[in-house]
């Protein structure tokens, strides 16, 4: 579990990363520096870099998802790593809990569908997240962190999750996140299965 240092850096990189979307909804991604993100949000441009790295990241990371990493693995040792995604999953909270966390997650996605910088990072995010996850496991299971079977799960069950949230963003947010993040770990559990009405 995440320590108290670790909520408050997850805490303050949320509040930048808000900071950002606001401004990037305001005025466009490209018309945004991190200067003024930074001081929009009332810290250094160095923290900006140290926290996130590259203005790319401030749109295609979310800080939060390291801490439902380590929900997963923790849970996934008891029940295994997809129904530890499905309660993971279960727990989050709503991204549209408010107009403007709805607004700033439409932005979001906007960006990440009509950037290719943003859409190449944001993929890269998603494999590193996968093979972090994949490792972590197989080491929680007493296997290499190489493991193949543990990073091929880890990658399938992040790529549904994405799926499932470019569905969400493709619908206007209209739909409830979470239902379809559920749907696709569904869809996932049942690969290999032949679909109905086909033949086998």
């Amino acid at each position: 579990m995440t320590g108290l240092r670790e909520r408050k850096r997850v805490a303050a990189m949320v509040q930048i990363q808000r900071t950002a979307l606001d401004l990037f909804a305001d005025r466009g991604y490209a018309e945004v520096s991190v200067a003024e993100i930074a001081a929009a949000a009332n810290v250094a441009e160095r923290t900006v870099y140290r926290y996130f790295g590259t203005k790319e990241m401030l749109v295609a990371y979310d800080p939060r998802d390291i801490a439902a990493i380590d929900t997963m693995v923790a849970l996934a040792a008891e029940h295994g790593l997809l129904e530890a995604a499905r309660r993971t999953v279960a727990d989050l909270p709503d991204v549209a809990a408010t107009a403007a966390d709805g607004r700033r997650a439409m932005t979001q996605l906007r960006l990440l569908t009509a950037e290719p910088a943003l859409a190449a990072a944001f993929a890269m995010v998603g494999h590193t997240l996968g093979d972090a996850l994949g490792s972590r496991t197989a080491a929680a299971r007493g296997l290499p962190a190489d493991d193949l079977a543990s990073r091929a799960q880890a990658r399938a069950l992040i790529a549904a999750l994405t799926a499932a949230v470019e569905d969400w963003y493709a619908r206007d947010g209209s739909t409830d996140l979470r239902a379809l993040l559920v749907a696709a770990l569904d869809a996932v559990g049942r690969l290999g299965q032949v679909p109905h009405g086909r033949a086998s």
